[in-house]
């Protein structure tokens, strides 16, 4: 098999677990909820993994100290993420496994080409001997600068941190000691959904990284004409 009909075979399977993904969440309720152990702390997620709803008891701190409510939100999070596996299992929509098509291939080859030429990775394709000497130019220019390689970045600490896995399932939450005491259970719930609304996905789901992948790949193969015999 062609090299490149071998790559677009990838490409193919990648663009069929995004599908079946999708399908998925399509057999999911529009919200699931959850709640901490304590029954303290009630939120919803949407399909997506999205932290639609929160509320929080008024007199959470007299079980939980202000160091514990970020832990308890999480607590009750993954409840609802295990509530929705357990709904779309429990589904009653009939399933087909998703195909992409040959013709569906090409459409998303032809769409992203002018993504993947742009990136500065594949387009110019560079030796490794170039890439090597810019590399030890660069690296002069910062020691002749004065730069620390692996200088820590001082970032100023947000009272609320959302953490998020892939996609918009959040993997931690993190909510500062000082800030939480004393707050009211509504602005805890406003600034944690806000946090969350507003955090980026720590990486992306497993099919749009090998897409991403095999497209710069391919686009470099045909760039050099290169193919299996």
């Amino acid at each position: 098999m062609d090299l490149e009909e071998s790559m677009q075979e990838i490409v193919r399977a990648a663009m069929e677990v995004e599908a079946t993904i999708e399908a998925l969440y399509d057999r999911a309720p529009r919200l699931c909820t959850g709640e901490d152990n304590k029954k303290l702390v009630k939120v919803a997620v949407g399909r997506h993994g999205d932290l639609e709803e929160l509320s929080i008891n008024f007199e959470w701190e007299r079980s939980y100290r202000p160091n514990e409510i970020g832990g308890a939100i999480l607590e009750a999070v993954e409840v609802a993420y295990t509530n929705q596996l357990s709904a779309i299992s429990k589904s009653s929509k009939r399933w087909s496994e998703p195909a992409v098509t040959q013709e569906e291939v090409d459409a998303y080859l032809k769409n992203q080409a002018d993504l993947v030429t742009s990136s500065a990775f594949f387009d110019p394709s560079v030796s490794p001997m170039d890439a090597a000497e810019e590399f030890i130019a660069m690296a002069e220019g910062l020691r002749n600068n004065n730069f620390e390689f692996g200088a820590e970045v001082k970032r100023p600490r947000q009272p609320v941190v959302v953490e998020k896995l892939s996609g918009n399932w959040i993997s931690d939450i993190y909510i500062d000691n000082s800030w939480a005491r004393g707050r009211s259970a509504t602005g805890i719930s406003s600034a944690v959904l806000k946090a969350a609304k507003e955090a980026k996905c720590e990486r992306r789901r497993p099919g749009i990284e090998t897409l991403e992948s095999m497209l710069g790949l391919l686009n470099r193969l045909q760039k050099e004409g290169v193919h299996s015999e």
